[in-house]
């Protein structure tokens, strides 16, 4: 018992409440000087991780930022120069450039925003899901149509607006969803906007050619449907089947025998965009200007 009690007092001095508090203190304050700074720069670097993760995951539709911008400020900033060097000429079609360039050119501030704002709400899922890159090429491929239809369909007319691009871009999306239908969320939904924005502007269109004797501005309905079709054949061209949409994503490769109609269509899809090319290529070598007319 006394060796009992002897080691019970040793072991209530050696864990005395008195030097406890004492050790805590000097530990807690080692911990804060040594540590205070690590932790600042750690906490600083998880706020940057975060915030690079979040931007990752949004992927912001840079490409249609960018040409909205560049639309805006050739509007308020360009002049007549500006407009006469940019627009599609048919009496200047050499200039290779005007088949593109008339996109960033609009007749006035409502052709603008209607652009700007129809093809940002259309280009905005497709980024995320296709990449900047395929839309990108998507929507230029609509202008070049335009131009390119244009020529071909109503080879007297000049013409300015992103118009060839927008309807290739709300024409993609029914390539985008044939291609993806088991994986893209809201299809049906997406199928029904896609159709009541190209019915209101065919509405509008209508309205505009019977109604106004369609002047000021002409509407082409060459460069819209041109674009439209482009559209559709390069989406189904370029965009990518997958279980999981991104613009990381792999194509699926464990259901072939699903896919094989996409495949078709495909290999359709690029014929029949390459012939097209190909045609108006060869009427724009070989044909001679139109006579030119006021504009």
């Amino acid at each position: 018992m006394d060796g009992s009690e002897g080691g019970a007092e040793i072991l209530v001095q050696l864990i005395s409440p008195e030097e406890l508090p004492v050790c805590e203190c000097v530990h807690h304050e080692d911990q804060k000087k040594l540590t205070s700074p690590r932790s600042g720069k750690r906490c600083s670097a998880e706020e940057w991780q975060t915030v690079l993760l979040f931007l990752h995951a949004w992927h912001p539709p840079y490409f249609i930022f960018f040409i909205s911008i560049l639309e805006v400020g050739i509007f308020v900033w360009g002049g007549a120069e500006t407009q006469r060097a940019l627009m599609y000429d048919p009496h200047h079609r050499e200039q290779l450039w005007r088949f593109l360039t008339y996109m960033l050119l609009h007749s006035d501030s409502l052709h603008l925003a209607l652009n700007i704002a129809i093809q940002c709400l259309l280009a905005s899922p497709l980024e995320h899901e296709q990449g900047h890159l395929r839309t990108s090429l998507v929507y230029l491929g609509g202008v070049l149509g335009g131009s390119l239809g244009t020529s071909m369909l109503e080879p007297e007319l000049y013409v300015m607006g992103a118009s060839g691009g927008v309807y290739a871009l709300l024409i993609s999306q029914l390539a985008n969803i044939l291609l993806n239908f088991k994986a893209l969320p809201y299809k049906l939904h997406r199928a029904v906007a896609v159709a009541v924005l190209a019915v209101a502007d065919i509405a509008a269109s209508l309205y505009h050619y019977f109604s106004l004797g369609n002047v000021c501005p002409r509407i082409s309905w060459a460069a819209h449907s041109s674009g439209a079709v482009a559209g559709f054949l390069l989406g189904l061209v370029l965009f990518k089947g997958s279980k999981k949409l991104g613009p990381a994503a792999a194509p699926a490769a464990d259901e072939e025998e699903t896919f094989d109609w996409a495949r078709v269509a495909v290999w359709v899809a690029a014929t029949l965009l390459g012939a097209a090319v190909s045609a108006a290529v060869i009427c724009n070598v070989l044909l001679p200007p139109s006579p030119q007319t006021a504009h």
